[in-house]
């Protein structure tokens, strides 16, 4: 919901065309969440002209950011 939120927000403001999340028992599987991971899939159409998307990820141990040891560039 976290991140349909936040792509909400771009696409309202016309950052991009269109986006899609999945992140549910079609990516996650009972296996996959059995070995403590977890799948987010983000489809992003991009605006006309836009040659390259660039996505960074960072995972971080719990707390990491409410302790200020995470900072975005």
């Amino acid at each position: 919901q976290i991140v349909s939120t936040y792509l909400d927000g771009v696409l309202t403001n016309g950052g991009i065309g269109n986006y899609e999340v999945i992140m549910d028992g079609t990516n996650n599987t009972p296996s996959i969440i059995g070995n403590n991971f977890g799948i987010l899939d983000v489809g992003v159409e991009p605006l006309h002209g836009l040659q390259k998307f660039i996505n960074r990820v960072s995972i971080l141990k719990t707390g990491t950011i409410s302790s200020g040891g995470f900072s975005a560039a």
